[in-house]
């Protein structure tokens, strides 16, 4: 059974146990994330992308990542 992924994932999250903020991209597959040390405070926001039935597997997995 072929399942789809997100076509894009873009957004500043802080994981659960973890003290800083983290940038998160997702194109074509590959997934990269990175700390960040922002020099003034920003909004935690997570844009997901993607068929319906993609996006309900990818916010499950990511909310289960950010503790909610």
């Amino acid at each position: 059974m072929f399942v789809r992924s997100p076509h894009r994932i873009k957004g500043i999250v802080r994981f659960e146990g973890e003290q800083g903020l983290h940038l998160i991209q997702y194109a074509y597959r590959e997934l990269e994330m990175m700390p960040i040390r922002p020099q003034k405070e920003v909004q935690e926001v997570l844009v997901v992308i993607g068929e319906p039935d993609a996006l309900s597997l990818a916010n499950e997995t990511i909310l289960g990542l950010i503790g909610f």
